[in-house]
């Protein structure tokens, strides 16, 4: 094990990333900002909704998260690969991503601040808008070719209208099924436990490096839900007689016309998380919410 995994135990700059909408966040982080100047670490707060006009600051070693797992997610895509691991403290409902109690701060952060964790490593998913496609050019929302990174899952899917929509999926240019659908997922091992395990979909290891591709609500097929290894590339092809969506985590939405192309696989970048305890403790945790 590296020193890198094993966390570490110089004097960096800790950010604290609280959701604005939980209303006991900003109290907590207070304190805990109180408590980090008192074990000589310098501290950044900031809003989840700062997060995507703020580069990330030089020096910072470690990131606290106050809200849900959207609040992690939003942080995981802010730091956007680099090596700096993430402690959530659960301030949501299901908390699958947290790591620590709002109870138990700020004493239970002590050791993640001196670098007493080990590091729970999560694959990416890099997914890029190749083709539009056809799309009203009066929309004030039209997607232009940009790439996406994701730490949970890319869904490509029909927008507001009802209509089901046509999914190519093709794996290294061979065409593998076409699906008849509300929209196909394409999730990472994290992902594997939100969106697509709700539509069908299994549940992977959390290290695994491999992809689950899900369709929502497919019609007339009994093929719902694959694995797929994540170093092969996918292409997704929509079509659709109304405007489609790409959704990243759930959070960012682009819009997609009739014929869209969006390409998706393993991303280079990856999440770190700081564990303390065995890592069954953390399978169990995870299972017990899927309960």
């Amino acid at each position: 094990m590296t020193a890198a995994e094993r966390g570490r135990t110089s004097s960096g700059r800790v950010a604290l990333v609280y959701q604005p909408a939980v209303e006991k966040a900003v109290p907590l982080v207070e304190r805990c900002v109180t408590h980090l100047e008192a074990w000589g670490r310098d501290s950044l707060v900031l809003s989840v909704r700062e997060l995507e006009s703020k580069p990330l600051v030089d020096g910072v070693e470690l990131v606290v998260t106050f809200g849900g797992d959207g609040t992690i997610l939003r942080a995981a895509r802010w730091l956007g690969g680099w090596a700096i691991p993430i402690v959530g403290v659960q301030m949501g409902r299901l908390g699958f991503l947290a790591e620590l109690l709002p109870k138990d701060l700020p004493t239970a952060l002590e050791p993640y601040v001196r670098g007493d964790y080990w590091v729970d490593r999560r694959a990416m998913l890099r997914a890029e808008v190749i083709d539009a496609g056809a799309v009203d050019p009066c929309s004030n929302t039209l997607s232009s070719p940009l790439a996406h990174i994701a730490l949970n899952d890319v869904v490509v899917g029909r927008g507001q209208s009802l209509r089901t929509v046509t999914v190519d999926l093709v794996m290294e240019g061979r065409p593998l099924h076409s699906f008849r659908c509300d929209g196909v997922i394409v999730a990472t091992a994290t992902g594997s436990t939100a969106y697509s395990f709700a539509a069908g979909g299994p549940v992977l290891a959390p290290e695994s490096a491999d992809l689950v591709v899900t369709a929502i609500c497919p019609h007339i097929t009994s093929l719902k839900t694959l694995v797929l290894p994540g170093d092969v590339p996918l292409r997704l092809q929509v079509w659709t007689t109304q405007p489609a969506v790409i959704t990243v985590d759930g959070q960012v939405d682009e819009l997609l016309g009739d014929g869209a192309i969006v390409d998706a696989r393993r991303g280079d970048e990856t999440t770190l998380f700081a564990r303390r305890g065995a890592r069954g403790d953390l399978y169990s945790r995870i299972l017990s919410k899927l309960d």
